[in-house]
């Protein structure tokens, strides 16, 4: 079977089931996709990949593609910027949350415990 070239043969395609059309369409907005989330990675904490960012992003629109609502030329490269931008920043709170964790965890080995002070 021939994927159709235009994209909203292959959005709908894609929202139909058809894994292939929607390959088309992340291979189609790869690099531009890419690039921003390397432009974003500056201003993020966390210091995630953007390769891993872009395959996250890539399995997020796999499961919710079916919500998807198409908007015209290029709604479907501003969903997935979307979804890499929620991605993104769910990883800069997990590594947030992780350095406070850390943070705290130095501070408490630095005092002595109780039974430390005691054996003092």
């Amino acid at each position: 079977m021939t994927q159709p070239k235009r994209p909203e043969a292959l959005i709908e395609a894609a929202r139909a089931g058809d894994r292939r059309a929607l390959e088309t369409l992340f291979v189609r907005g790869r690099d531009r996709l890419l690039d921003a989330i390397r432009t974003r990675r500056r201003s993020l904490a966390g210091g995630q990949e953007p390769e891993d960012v872009l395959q996250e992003t890539f399995l997020r629109a796999m499961e919710s593609i079916g919500r998807f609502e198409d908007r015209g030329e290029e709604s479907f490269l501003r969903w997935l910027h979307g979804i890499a931008r929620n991605v993104e920043l769910e990883g800069a709170r997990r590594a947030q949350e992780t350095l406070s964790l850390e943070a705290v965890e130095r501070l408490e080995s630095q005092d002595p415990s109780p039974s430390h002070g005691l054996r003092r």
